[in-house]
């Protein structure tokens, strides 16, 4: 594909969708499945594009689950190609982020990566909250996104 704005629009024809646009902020939003929001964020005629999903919110961040979400990173064993980041502007926002470099995907690659990125997102979605209250901890084997949420816009 060519550029970001190429790339969106490819996909949303291939999803069924009128177009995908970013917007004046380079930022286009995608609701899938439940509710899910998938932010893409990227310059128009640039290639490189990052999707990005809010995972939920720290009500209260202590050493274990900071730990937990730092080795769920390690390798992807729990985030697959994504990695799990603070927000920035937003410390108590925990997001799920991926980098993608739309020249070298094909539509179906793209679509596919878009596929298992809201998996993982739902995967966290979920989790989150048992994470936080300390009911769960993430084993180590555990990858993040089972394959139950699919790609409905």
């Amino acid at each position: 594909m060519k550029n970001n704005r190429c790339a969106l629009h490819l996909l949303a024809r291939r999803l069924g969708l009128h177009d995908l646009l970013l917007n004046e902020e380079s930022i286009c939003e995608l609701v899938v499945g439940d509710g899910l929001e998938v932010f893409f964020e990227g310059d128009p005629a640039q290639t490189e594009l990052h999707l990005n999903g809010v995972v939920g919110h720290l009500v209260f961040a202590d050493e274990a689950l900071l730990r937990s979400l730092l080795a769920a990173n390690f390798n992807g064993q729990a985030t697959g190609a994504a990695a799990l980041a603070l927000h920035p502007v937003h410390p108590s926002e925990l997001l799920l982020t991926q980098r993608l470099d739309t020249q070298a995907l094909t539509c179906e690659q793209l679509q596919a990566t878009l596929q298992r990125f809201v998996e993982v997102l739902a995967f966290w979605r979920e989790h989150l909250p048992t994470l936080q209250d300390g009911t769960e901890t993430l084993a180590p084997h555990q990858r993040g996104g089972s394959g139950e949420h699919s790609l409905r816009v």
